[in-house]
């Protein structure tokens, strides 16, 4: 079940279709995946008609915990600089890695998707100088990867920021 996870995830995305369907409510965005040589998975995400570097990097490590489950940790990337835009990522070590405690989303497998969540309100983040809880949840199917990220304020559980209209919908570039 975890190669299969991997094999859905890996490769490059984008939701084109979806931006430009709703230009006024999602940017388009790409999304990318590579496996590294220890078994865990590097990624980048970035606006992809903007001319800046990518705003999200990271480390997913995928683990089986259950005949149905899927445990997949995330972690930053300490000195992100060196392997931005998948540079040197044969030399980056578990080391290079610090993990996103209370950050790990639980994936079940329903037919040909895995449908994922991050439980309770543990995941904190720093975003637009603001302390928020994270939430998060996926679908990821072959050739479709649909999410959706929002910050929660952990005192008043109001949202602060994170899409107000869904989920992204991302598509395998082929």
């Amino acid at each position: 079940m975890v190669e299969e996870f991997k094999e859905y995830l890996l490769g490059s995305w984008n939701n084109r279709t979806q931006a430009f369907s709703f230009p006024s409510q999602y940017s388009q965005i790409s999304l990318k995946h590579v496996m590294l040589n220890f078994g865990m998975i590097y990624g980048e995400q970035w606006y992809t008609v903007r001319k800046q570097p990518p705003y999200r990097q990271f480390v997913l490590d995928i683990n089986q915990v259950q005949d149905n489950l899927i445990v997949v940790s995330s972690y930053k990337v300490k000195d992100g600089q060196k392997f931005l835009y998948f540079t040197d990522l044969e030399n980056i070590q578990k080391e290079d890695l610090e993990k996103n405690e209370g950050c790990d989303c639980i994936f079940i497998k329903r037919e040909n998707t895995y449908y994922g969540k991050i439980v309770g309100c543990d995941c904190i983040v720093e975003k637009n100088g603001k302390t928020s809880f994270l939430f998060t949840a996926s679908e990821l199917s072959e050739n479709k990867y649909r999410v959706i990220d929002r910050g929660y304020c952990p005192e008043t559980k109001e949202m602060i920021w994170g899409s107000e209209y869904g989920m992204f919908e991302f598509d395998k570039q082929i």
